[in-house]
């Protein structure tokens, strides 16, 4: 778990540094630039102008979608299965979602499963030409277990950096106990 938040955390500082602070960067100078030119070229910082609103719209999309991968709100106020479910909906492959959990799970768990069901519908959709995915959620009152399976046809080649495929099926199976009840609206 300690690996897993810190690899989380160089994500975030990578997402920031390559992503929006990029955009705010070259915002920023496309801004200065607008200023050298307001007096003797107003058309050309027209198009500055736009060009900078277009990168501050683009910066603001990323920072969203940068805050809402750190901890979905979703999860906090739904859990596992609800989080999954709209990551199904998000998905560019059909996902099929079975999931059997008659309460929470500790905070940790919840999103540490909920992360790695990302990162494998991710690799699906990007390395496994799969028309289907399935993620299997249960809790067997000792540990949630975790089945995601997609329907590609394989041909794993590292030089390629392409995923397993073939089909894929990735199990996972983390020690924990379940709280209260809750509520689901799927």
């Amino acid at each position: 778990m300690i690996d897993a938040g810190a690899a989380e955390i160089r994500r975030i500082e990578r997402d920031l540094h390559d992503g929006a602070q990029a955009r705010l960067v070259a915002m920023g100078m496309t801004l200065d630039a607008a200023s050298q030119l307001l007096d003797d070229n107003p058309a050309a910082v027209r198009a500055l102008l736009a060009e900078a609103r277009e990168s501050s719209v683009k910066a603001l999309n990323e920072l969203r979608d940068l805050v809402r991968g750190i901890h979905p709100p979703m999860l906090a106020e739904r859990g596992l299965s609800d989080a999954v479910w709209e990551l199904a909906l998000d998905s560019p492959q059909r996902v099929r979602v079975a999931s059997e959990l008659s309460g929470r799970l500790p905070a940790p768990v919840e999103s540490a499963a909920y992360f790695a069901v990302s990162e494998l519908l991710a690799n699906a959709a990007k390395h496994a030409p799969a028309s289907r995915v399935t993620v299997d959620i249960r809790h067997d009152g000792r540990q949630l277990r975790i089945g995601v399976t997609d329907d590609g046809p394989g041909g794993a080649d590292p030089a390629r950096g392409s995923g397993l495929g073939g089909p894929t099926s990735v199990s996972m199976e983390i020690p924990c106990a379940l709280s209260s009840r809750k509520t689901s609206f799927c």
